[in-house]
């Protein structure tokens, strides 16, 4: 079987990719028939290509939509007022797994010019606070914070209805990337605000260059981990999917051994931030915790179509090896592509069969996203946390078109697999289009953010245990 890879939600995702030529070609006008061109060619391939185009969107309203961005993109832009008006258009389609970027890469002499906002932010019932100084903003160079935020939102792409990935990703970086897009680059940012005894506040802040913002960033060192917090329970921190499967049952294996020699009767799983990878690790990873054979996975279909522009797409060969067979319903499944969609036999040795929590919030998404969705739908163990970033009954991915526009060269990710999850339909306590619910919610409040030694929800699921 072929491997198949799932989007991975990096730090830096398409708002990064998108500003990064916004220097180079961002102002070069493009004439009414090439943006005429580049937008068909995109709106025709997704029709062909993508099999969840129309998963949250009726066809009537989605083509409505396009419709009336056609009118828009009958005119002359530019680079940057091309992609600012697809952003939104592709945030419509509801996929995460679907996105934009200009065709070249920001090189260091870039970098060094740019002018980002430097501090990061955090969202607390519906407040936007700096992290490091608890000052709540109201508005940042005299436009309301909310607008700010609104604006941006707009044009981040997240599975269904979901918000917490949306969140997630304007508190990683997104936030930063949106407003310059949106707002420019200026030298300075001026706040007001309200300080922790809610009196106003006004502060200056500097610009950072884009080199002094990637050193703020922080990367896992360690992509799994293992600990002992208390002497029945152990704690599995995953921080990525995206690890070959050969490797990630070594660890896995290796982590469950350790688990079973101290006798643990209570494991944590943490996802939190886990952004997904390797589809089949799921499937791995969950045969550790099942004392039964499973279904990882219901059904995958792709749309089985030929493209009209395939000249346009870079990967072509790749995905028109990607065999498919016809169902009774018109659809094509690819179902032989997936160890998913196999009856998945338990672990060998060391299979836990203890008491489990899994942590969970707005950056465990894609295939981690599907291992939540996999403990929650069997009742193999209680949710802590947010909200998924993945929805609860499957998301489109898998295999990827990349479709490079002919006149802008705007580039654009397609997924073109319709994975479903092997999990019970109960629309009233998991509504479509939203992301794993937890049993158990912990918002974060202003204490968390100033206190990076404590975790409180590993102290939550500690606690819960006890119950």
């Amino acid at each position: 079987m072929r491997l198949l890879i799932r989007f991975n939600f990096a730090i830096l995702l398409f708002l990064y990719s998108c500003v990064s030529g916004q220097r180079t070609d961002g102002e070069k006008q493009y004439a009414a028939g090439q943006i005429k061109e580049d937008f068909q060619v995109l709106r025709e391939t997704l029709k062909q290509a993508h099999p969840g185009l129309y998963w949250y969107n009726s066809r009537k309203e989605l083509d409505s939509y396009f419709d009336s961005l056609a009118i828009s993109a009958g005119k002359p832009l530019t680079n940057m007022e091309f992609m600012k008006l697809l952003l939104p258009m592709i945030a419509r389609i509801r996929c995460a797994h679907t996105n934009l970027r200009f065709g070249e890469d920001m090189n260091p002499e870039m970098l060094s010019k740019r002018r980002l906002f430097p501090l990061s932010l955090a969202f607390l019932n519906g407040k936007v606070y700096l992290k490091d100084s608890l000052i709540q903003i109201k508005s940042i160079n005299g436009k309301p914070i909310n607008e700010i935020i609104d604006q941006i939102i707009e044009m981040i792409p997240a599975d269904g209805f979901n918000k917490t990935f949306k969140y997630h990703l304007i508190n990683t970086g997104g936030f930063q990337e949106g407003y310059a897009m949106l707002f420019g680059e200026p030298e300075e940012f001026l706040i007001d605000g309200n300080d922790s005894n809610n009196s106003p506040v006004k502060l200056k802040l500097k610009a950072i260059n884009g080199e002094e913002y990637l050193k703020t960033r922080t990367e896992f060192q360690t992509l799994i981990k293992l600990s002992f917090p208390e002497t029945n329970t152990a704690l599995l921190s995953i921080n990525s999917f995206v690890i070959s499967g050969p490797a990630f049952i070594s660890e896995i294996a290796a982590a469950f051994e350790k688990i079973n020699s101290k006798k643990s009767t209570q494991l944590i799983i943490d996802l939190r931030n886990n952004g997904g990878g390797n589809n089949a690790n799921v499937s791995r990873l969950y045969s550790f915790l099942s004392d039964k054979p499973f279904y990882h996975l219901r059904r995958t279909e792709v749309i089985g179509k030929p493209l009209t522009h395939s000249k346009y797409i870079s990967n072509y060969r790749e995905i028109s090896d990607m065999g498919s067979n016809p169902s009774e319903d018109g659809t094509r499944n690819v179902d032989f592509e997936y160890r998913g969609r196999n009856l998945i036999p338990p672990a060998s040795q060391d299979v836990f069969k203890g008491k489990l929590i899994v942590l969970a919030n707005g950056g465990t998404g894609s295939a981690a996203s599907e291992f939540v969705a996999l403990v929650h739908g069997n009742k193999r163990g209680l949710i802590v946390g947010e909200e998924t970033a993945g929805c609860y009954y499957g998301s489109t991915g898998g295999t990827y078109a990349r479709l490079v526009l002919p006149n802008t060269g705007i580039n654009v990710t397609i997924p073109m697999v319709r994975i479903y999850n092997a999990v019970p339909e109960d629309f009233n306590k998991q509504p479509p289009g939203r992301g794993t619910l937890p049993d158990y919610e912990v918002p974060m409040t202003l204490a968390d953010l100033n206190n990076s030694d404590r975790d409180r929800w590993v102290e939550f699921a500690l606690k819960l245990f006890k119950k």
